[in-house]
């Protein structure tokens, strides 16, 4: 897949942090989001299950208020942005 800044991406689960700890998060409804950074994971455990470090996640924003921390294979569907640049002479 591929995500880059500023696409909308819709997913139904995402990683929180509670006490330093990565736990899975299902959402009820689908969310979706705009995808504003990446990151890699520096934490190799997410709720007993045994990740690899520098797993990518992606950093997506829905009301530019906090971040959802949501992992590739969570991702549902990509909306790339339009990247239609008009120059003027």
């Amino acid at each position: 897949m591929n995500i880059q800044l500023g696409d909308r991406v819709r997913y139904r689960k995402g990683l929180i942090s509670i006490f330093g700890r990565l736990r899975i998060k299902e959402f009820s409804e689908t969310q979706e989001g705009m995808v504003c950074g990446v990151r890699n994971l520096s934490m190799a455990r997410v709720e007993g299950m045994l990740w690899e470090k520098g797993r990518r996640v992606y950093l997506v924003a829905q009301h530019m208020q906090d971040f959802d921390k949501v992992p590739e294979d969570f991702i549902e569907e990509v909306i790339p942005m339009k990247r239609e640049y008009v120059v003027e002479k």
